[in-house]
């Protein structure tokens, strides 16, 4: 049976570092391998399609029964990796906290330990009843969430 690792590490070999991240691997039951993989730009499906076949000698190397399945993550998906939160700088995202506070804003820098999020408030200012739009920035620990997804807009 292919391990995650085993294909993790023909990944790491073989794709160009400066271009294109790796954001899941998993290996299932019956040796269905799922490869996501994304770029800082736009993976398109020719990408994928050379991926999956740059793996296909390395995996039937190792056992030559299984299915393989390489794929973008996906618009509206989880993110997974740090490398995810760096591509989407200055798009807008939903982030769900652990503790069920869910936040919207754009996302800015993205550091080894969070991010930072800007949130819109709407504040009253003093000696006015009329509610005035205010930009936050509030720094997210990634040990406090839950998940951030990109959010779309149509």
């Amino acid at each position: 049976m292919i391990t995650e690792n085993e294909v993790e590490d023909i990944l790491r070999r073989h794709l160009d570092k400066d271009k294109y991240f790796i954001v899941k691997v998993k290996v299932s039951p019956g040796n269905k391998i799922f490869v996501a993989v994304d770029n800082y730009t736009h993976i398109t499906l020719d990408e994928c399609a050379q991926i999956n076949q740059m793996l296909i000698p390395h995996l039937d190397a190792i056992d030559d029964d299984y299915e393989l399945e390489v794929s973008s993550p996906g618009l509206t998906h989880p993110f997974e990796v740090i490398e995810q939160y760096r591509k989407y700088r200055d798009n807008e995202v939903e982030v769900l906290l652990r503790s069920g506070e869910k936040k919207t804003g754009i996302l800015g820098e993205t550091y080894e330990n969070g991010f930072d999020l800007r949130v819109e408030k709407k504040v009253t200012e003093a000696g006015s009843k009329k509610k005035k739009k205010i930009t936050e920035n509030q720094f997210i620990e990634f040990t406090e969430v839950k998940y951030t997804r990109r959010k779309i807009k149509f």
